[in-house]
């Protein structure tokens, strides 16, 4: 009985290790190997040609290589795989109001603040040239992802809101400006650069009323109640809120995380967005 076990067992080894029988593991996917979104557009570079000069189009080249490049494209990726999570209270049970976004989503925000997207428009610079370029480089981004570019978007259009106000202009576009992303929920006054999110609907009123309502307090100042509905980026450092006064409709910038305004901002529940997983986007 021991001798036939041996021979078994040695049949077997040899059946494993035969020639044409070791296991074969396949060939990996092979890897994107990235398109340059600038360089493989026509249109888009013949739209731009009068606009250009040798240093802005190889900037424009190097953006282009990064938004269509596989590192990118994965970026964006594992963005959207790891949607926001809202957190309502922290472990003690006290308001907390916080949208925790990941590291990769952050990694985008950084890239198009450094570049630029949230202030390029209005540096120094003719105007519609600076519009121009910086309208191209958010197109390119957006082929690549379009969630973070809620904010960066919504950021932009701020500065030109801001014009109307200049002592708060003076205040918040270096802020703007400074293309540093600064992602901390810290008062403004401790920041190393702003972001803003726009809140203007409503559940219910249209686009061209507003339930939200404004009291005149002293100075600029006013006091805001109501609700929004659909905030995006809700975690910006600058809310701009669509509001009716006694002396009609107005914008007002609230600083989300000030001292004296803590509390006052409550996030009612996530809201889905189809097509945007990365950005956060709530009910006030």
């Amino acid at each position: 009985m021991h001798k036939t076990m041996e021979e078994t067992r040695a049949r077997r080894v040899g059946l494993r290790r035969s020639p044409g029988m070791e296991p074969t593991l396949s060939a990996p996917a092979p890897e994107f190997a990235g398109l340059n979104t600038y360089a493989s557009d026509p249109v888009l570079t013949a739209a731009l040609d009068a606009t250009l000069d040798e240093e802005t189009e190889d900037e424009l080249k190097a953006f282009g290589a990064y938004w269509g490049s596989g590192e990118a494209q994965e970026v964006a990726r594992i963005a959207n795989a790891n949607t926001p999570t809202f957190r309502d209270m922290d472990w003690e049970g006290n308001r907390l109001d916080q949208v925790d976004m990941h590291p990769a989503y952050h990694a985008l925000m950084n890239r198009s603040v450094t570049a630029g997207l949230t202030s390029s428009a209005w540096e120094e610079g003719e105007d519609r040239r600076q519009h121009r370029l910086r309208a191209a480089t958010l197109y390119l981004t957006a082929q690549c992802e379009r969630g973070h570019l809620a904010p960066i978007s919504a950021t932009h259009a701020t500065v030109a809101a801001l014009a109307y106000a200049p002592d708060l202009e003076a205040e918040l576009y270096p802020l703007i400006a400074s293309r540093r992303y600064d992602r901390r929920a810290v008062p403004l006054r401790d920041k190393e650069g702003a972001i803003a999110t726009l809140a203007m609907s409503e559940r219910g009123a249209g686009g061209a009323t507003t339930n939200c309502r404004g009291e005149m307090v002293g100075g600029d100042a006013i006091r805001l109640w109501g609700r929004k509905w659909m905030v995006a980026a809700p975690m910006g450092d600058i809310v701009l809120s669509l509001c009716l006064t006694q002396d009609g409709p107005t914008a007002v910038a609230i600083p989300r995380f000030d001292p004296e305004n803590m509390g006052a901002i409550r996030i009612e529940r996530m809201l889905a967005l189809g097509g945007l997983a990365s950005q956060a986007v709530v009910a006030l």
